[in-house]
């Protein structure tokens, strides 16, 4: 994380999949990169794009589903507000 806050200023873009162990996940979870330390330092210093890439799945009710629940988890962790 020291290398994220000292360069994040350097940042336009981001993007992070979603994983734990090494395998793609269908929706947020907890994992190696903490989003809840990973997020808001990239806010603090002004990232304009961050894109988290969630597994593909092969219908669009379950793609719904599963965003569904990664918004769930921002909400949960204090990362999104609903409004």
């Amino acid at each position: 994380m020291d290398f994220l806050r000292a360069y994040s200023y350097r940042i336009l873009y981001i993007h992070l999949k979603s994983s734990k162990d090494g395998i793609t996940t269908p929706f947020l979870v907890d994992h190696v990169l903490a989003t809840e330390v990973v997020l808001p330092i990239l806010s603090e210093n002004n990232v304009p794009y961050i894109a988290i890439e969630l597994e593909a799945q092969m219908d669009k009710q379950t793609c719904f589903d599963n965003h569904e629940k990664s918004l769930a988890y921002l909400k949960e962790k204090g990362l999104l507000e609903k409004k």
